[in-house]
């Protein structure tokens, strides 16, 4: 009765019970085939449906023995920045990628092998366990930072006393652990003993791992940052398994490469290693430079290719389809597009979808193309433009001081309805809207923020406007605030250079 009540009133554990795992001797987790779940848009909170096609893989349609046979097969391997788990399949790279590869007459086939939460052993074994590996023509290994952690946290991996890759004993799971997984009950536990603590954060794998007695006695379940020698370990284990890979790869008449992520502009540990393997190497970081030279200008925590929760949004996909498409232009033997043809191909596609095109923050679309009302996958923090010019927002101003309250008086006047934050200023110009907007929410329980926000104990949503040019002088902007109860807002702006403008200091009752 308890579970019934969970799933009929109280469903917030159903993205993460109902996602679609299976306790894997080797890989320790993995993906079911022919499956489907459902995941939550860290931005909007929309709801969009997952689908796990006949080889497991993040992608709506199936592929064959067939058709692997017969097309040239690029495949992706990596963690949740791969697979796209928080994004309508539509809008992970792999899919405008495959639809740019496919312009000529060659055929091509893009396989996304991405498993949340994966390291580099895992994506590792994913390969080698893959039954058509042998039909992979070009191999990509999407390296996150935090894949060396992995390594060391799942001790799949070490090296004998000759520096030899061993692979260690499977772990055989509990026969209790898919049941306990698939109950609400077992996350409500988890959530109230404080084992997670954020929905907007959740990790199914981690959970399962939590719930799973025999991986508990060897995986590490605290461990988030590693020590010098445990670094250095790491990197000996990573350095032989891309040894390993690539020699798989090249002997099987494939060629193997690594994409890092645009997430720094640097990895002083894993590239060295990288070129000593003599590994083709893509640094997405200064392909988004050379797209958006802003993006060399600001860390990650405030791209505008970022979601809230860190992944890459919409715009950063279709970014990164871009980049690898250019990277492999020339060794898959793609057909030879330029810039406008690229981009009126990406309109096309993006065009079939009701959402509509990702906005670019780096350039605009071509001539007679329209950038969808909804920022949402502009910004990591869900702003809307509700009204500029035209749109009457002096009316909204009006509206606003009957529903609302307002709670700030400065350069904008700041109105809280419900959970809308909404900005007000008139005479406005350009230049009040290219100033980054600061806004810190202060939950009630720290609890309720995302993972690598608790110990700051707020929720940082500075976003950065665009520039909009107008003949009106009035502008009105809607804020989205979280879910959660909070009960301060701090808010306002600053100049890049980090001087404020404004500033507000709000007690929500």
């Amino acid at each position: 009765m308890c579970e019934l009540s969970l799933r009929i009133f109280y469903p917030m554990y159903r993205n993460v019970a109902d996602a679609q795992i299976d306790f894997d001797a080797m890989r320790l987790w993995a993906r079911k085939p022919n499956s489907r779940s459902w995941g939550i848009h860290p931005d909007t909170e929309r709801p969009h449906f997952i689908h796990h096609n006949n080889l497991a893989l993040r992608q709506h349609r199936n592929f064959s023995a067939a058709d692997l046979a017969s097309a040239t097969n690029i495949g992706f391997f990596g963690d949740s920045f791969t697979e796209n788990y928080y994004l309508p399949v539509q809008y992970s790279f792999t899919e405008p990628l495959f639809y740019l590869l496919n312009q000529g007459q060659k055929r091509f086939h893009v396989l996304n092998f991405g498993v949340s939460a994966y390291g580099t052993g895992q994506s590792f074994l994913h390969y080698e366990n893959f039954r058509h590996a042998e039909d992979l023509d070009h191999v990509v290994y999407m390296y996150c930072e935090n894949d060396l952690t992995e390594i060391f946290l799942t001790k799949l991996f070490h090296l004998d006393d000759a520096e030899r890759l061993v692979l260690n004993e499977a772990i055989r799971p509990s026969w209790y652990a898919p049941l306990i997984s698939w109950a609400h009950l077992s996350y409500l536990f988890l959530h109230v003993s404080g084992l997670f603590f954020s929905m907007e954060d959740y990790d199914i794998v981690s959970a399962s791992r939590k719930l799973d007695k025999e991986r508990r006695k060897r995986v590490n379940l605290t461990g988030k940052s590693l020590s010098d020698k445990n670094r250095e370990a790491s990197l000996a284990i990573f350095s032989q398994i891309i040894r390993r890979w690539k020699h798989l790869v090249e002997n099987e008449g494939g060629t193997f490469s690594v994409v890092l992520l645009p997430t720094r502009p640097e990895y002083p540990d894993v590239l060295p290693l990288l070129l000593e393997e003599n590994v083709n190497v893509l640094n997405l970081y200064d392909c988004f430079g050379d797209h958006d030279a802003a993006h060399r200008q600001r860390p990650w925590l405030r791209s505008p290719y970022r979601l809230r929760d860190g992944h890459w949004n919409e715009q950063g996909n279709k970014l990164a389809a871009v980049c690898l498409y250019r990277f492999l232009e020339e060794e898959v033997g793609a057909p030879d597009i330029s810039e406008d043809e690229m981009q009126e191909a990406l309109f096309r596609y993006y065009a079939a979808f009701e959402e509509g095109l990702p906005v670019h923050a780096g350039r605009q679309w071509g001539e007679g193309t329209r950038a969808p009302v909804s920022l949402q996958t502009l910004t990591r923090i869900r702003a809307t433009i509700l009204a500029f010019g035209a749109s009457d927002p002096v009316g909204i101003k009006e509206k606003m001081r009957l529903k609302g309250k307002r709670i700030a008086h400065s350069v904008f006047d700041v109105y809280l309805i419900g959970r809308e934050l909404l900005y007000v200023k008139e005479d406005c110009s350009p230049a009040d809207l290219q100033a980054t907007f600061m806004l810190h929410v202060f939950p009630v329980d720290k609890r309720s923020l995302p993972m690598g926000r608790k110990e700051h104990g707020f929720d940082n949503l500075d976003f950065d406007h665009p520039s909009i040019k107008t003949d009106e002088k009035s502008c009105a902007l809607i804020q989205w605030l979280p879910s959660y109860a909070f009960k301060r807002i701090r808010t306002g702006q600053y100049r890049p250079d980090g001087t404020q403008i404004w500033s507000a200091e709000i007690a929500v009752e």
